[in-house]
C-alpha cells in the first residue's frame, strides 16, 4: 500500500496498517446479489417461456450483480487506514478518495465499536476524532482492535506516557 508512504514526514515511520474486511460485500451488494436472483428465479420459474428466454433472464440478473458489486469493491480496495508514529492517517472512499489525518497527541482520539454480533465477525467500526472534534466512522475494518491498540499505545508515547 503505497499511498500512507508518500504522505508520511521523513522522521515518521508506519506502525500498523490494515484495510477493510472482505466482509464489507456482503452487505448491500450481497444482498443485492441475493435479491436479483430471487427475482430472477421467480420470473424463469412463472413463465412458461423456452430455454433461451431463461438463460436471457439469468444473463442479465448476472450483469446486474456484477453492476451492484462494482462500487463496495472499490471501496474495498482503496480504503486504507495505517497508524504511524504520530498520526493516524485514512484513505477512504469508492471513487474519490478522501484523506483524514488525525494526530495522536492526546488519549482516547481513536475508538472501536463492535456491531450487532459482537466479536463474532473479523471485522468493527474505527471510530476516530480530530482535534476539532469531528467525529469519523469507518465500518468493517479488517484487525480493527489491533489498529486500535496500536493507535493508542502511540498516543501514550506522545502524551508522555501519561495515562487517563
Amino acid at each position: 500500500m503505497p499511498f500512507v508512504e508518500r504522505l508520511l514526514a521523513p522522521d515518521e515511520r508506519v506502525v500498523f496498517r490494515t484495510g477493510l474486511h472482505p466482509g464489507v460485500l456482503l452487505g448491500g451488494a450481497g444482498s443485492f446479489a441475493l435479491f436479483v436472483t430471487v427475482v430472477a428465479t421467480l420470473i424463469i420459474i412463472n413463465n412458461d417461456k423456452p430455454l433461451a428466454f431463461a438463460l436471457k433472464v439469468m444473463a442479465w440478473a448476472i450483469v446486474a450483480m456484477a453492476a451492484g458489486a462494482v462500487l463496495p469493491l472499490c471501496r474495498l480496495l482503496r480504503t486504507e487506514l495505517a497508524v504511524t508514529s504520530r498520526r493516524l492517517l485514512v484513505r477512504s472512499g469508492a471513487l474519490r478518495s478522501r484523506l483524514l489525518a488525525v494526530p495522536l497527541d492526546r488519549p482516547n482520539v481513536v475508538d472501536l465499536q463492535h456491531g450487532w454480533a459482537g466479536e463474532r465477525v473479523p471485522w468493527a467500526t474505527v471510530i476516530a476524532v480530530t482535534p476539532q472534534g469531528e467525529v469519523h466512522a469507518f465500518g468493517h475494518v479488517a484487525q480493527a482492535a489491533e489498529l486500535v491498540r496500536a493507535a493508542r499505545a502511540q498516543a501514550r508515547g506522545a502524551s508522555g506516557g501519561r495515562r487517563s
